[in-house]
């Protein structure tokens, strides 16, 4: 009997009814998102996944809200159809997050929007909006007792666990109590080469809830020659900067010389960009600020 029940087990996972990892009931579980997910919630979902795995050594499969619903109990990353059917809002505030139990299952999910990309992510990590990315890692700060003190591995604490938990009465909501949540990192040392920075800052900001909740990618920086470039400078000088005596374009990337900003022209060229480049759903503070250097 054991034989036949173990075949029927192997069965089942190969054909993706249930899942590898277990629940303390002993009941499998499995990571569900929607098909249309954005890469924020899908990154989410594998973060959770890597994590449990970690945690319990058994594997967690991620499934689509598309595929027939599996034996056991589920993880609800991020809004899907089955999230729906449980009456979760669609709307959150900036970067709010419920944690929720649902019949069995787990709802983490809240308000996600991708906002650009960067070279080790789908998304731009400071200006995506991450709500059930938080979800995911307050889940497994408070139930699992994870932490991140410092980037890279030797700064987190993963504690091991023979179940992994899904608790029967969760019902939490959070959002940030302040909207700009940011370190401004600067590399001062070369013990760590530059890929390992530019991947660990990233995941720790992230799994500390650092982020920016306006959710824009103009919120911050030097835009002036962004907005206007060297684009007008052989039609209207007049926009550039007089150096010695002589009109002057911007030096790429931008970042150097100025502009004439007491040319009106000049301002409503920077507002028609930031009207076409702008979200006009996402209520974003939008920098204008000068270029970096004389």
């Amino acid at each position: 009997m054991k034989k036949i029940c173990t075949a029927l087990r192997v069965a089942l996972l190969t054909l993706g009814i249930i899942s590898g990892g277990y629940g303390r009931d002993g009941q499998p579980l499995s990571i569900m998102i929607s098909q249309e997910a954005p890469a924020v919630v899908r990154f989410a979902a594998a973060e959770l996944q890597e994590y449990l795995q970690r945690i319990s050594g058994q594997e967690y499969p991620i499934l689509s809200d598309e595929t027939a619903l599996p034996g056991g109990g589920m993880f609800l990353v991020g809004q899907s159809k089955y999230t729906a059917a449980l009456g979760i809002p669609e709307k959150f505030s900036a970067e709010a997050y419920i944690i929720k139990s649902a019949g069995g299952n787990l709802v983490l999910a809240g308000d996600d929007l991708d906002q650009g990309k960067s070279t080790l992510l789908p998304f731009d990590y400071r200006t995506t909006r991450k709500g059930s990315l938080f979800a995911v890692y307050d889940y497994l700060q408070k139930f699992h007792g994870l932490r991140w003190f410092w980037p890279g591995t030797d700064g987190e604490v993963v504690p091991a666990a023979e179940h992994i938990v899904i608790p029967e009465a969760a019902d939490i909501y959070a959002e940030p109590a302040f909207l700009w949540r940011h370190i401004f990192w600067v590399k001062g040392t070369d013990e760590y080469p530059q890929e390992v920075f530019d991947r660990e800052i990233p995941l720790w900001c992230m799994r500390n809830q650092m982020g920016l909740a306006i959710g824009s990618p103009w919120s911050f920086a030097h835009s002036w020659g962004s907005l206007l470039t060297n684009r007008y400078f052989d039609s209207h000088p007049e926009y550039y900067a007089l150096v010695n005596g002589k009109r002057t374009p911007m030096l790429k990337p931008y970042m150097g010389r100025q502009v004439c900003t007491s040319n009106p022209a000049v301002v409503q060229i920077f507002a028609d960009q930031i009207r076409k480049d702008r979200p006009q759903t996402d209520a974003a503070i939008v920098s204008i600020s000068p270029n970096d250097g004389l």
